[in-house]
């Protein structure tokens, strides 16, 4: 599993999470939290894409708002929890499955 040196904490002015990366801030509305098989994922909208500003691609039609899948890991003393992309297309799966299935 990649980690990527960062950090992130939760802006509550804003309702924001920020995920920093060398000095790139990202911004990201959390909209959900889950388990599967034991391990915790949690599923982030970039905020910069607000509904009402979804812009059309350039065929015209709307283009769709993207949504990041992380898993959320305990550091090795169990004080912290780190996010972490999911490395392993079987694993990635099977969590899209499972949450899309979720939200129909």
């Amino acid at each position: 599993m990649a980690e990527i040196d960062g950090e992130y904490w939760y802006d509550p002015d804003n309702r924001e999470l920020v995920i920093k990366v060398d000095e790139e801030e990202s911004r990201f509305y959390f909209q959900d939290r889950f388990e599967l098989k034991g391990e915790t994922y949690c599923i982030l909208s970039p905020a910069e894409e607000a509904d009402d500003e979804i812009e059309d691609n350039e065929d015209g039609e709307n283009s769709e708002e993207e949504a990041l899948i992380m898993k959320v890991i305990e550091d090795k003393d169990g004080d912290e929890e780190i996010l972490s992309v999911i490395d392993d297309d079987e694993e990635f799966e099977a969590v899209c499955r499972h949450y899309y299935r979720e939200e129909q």
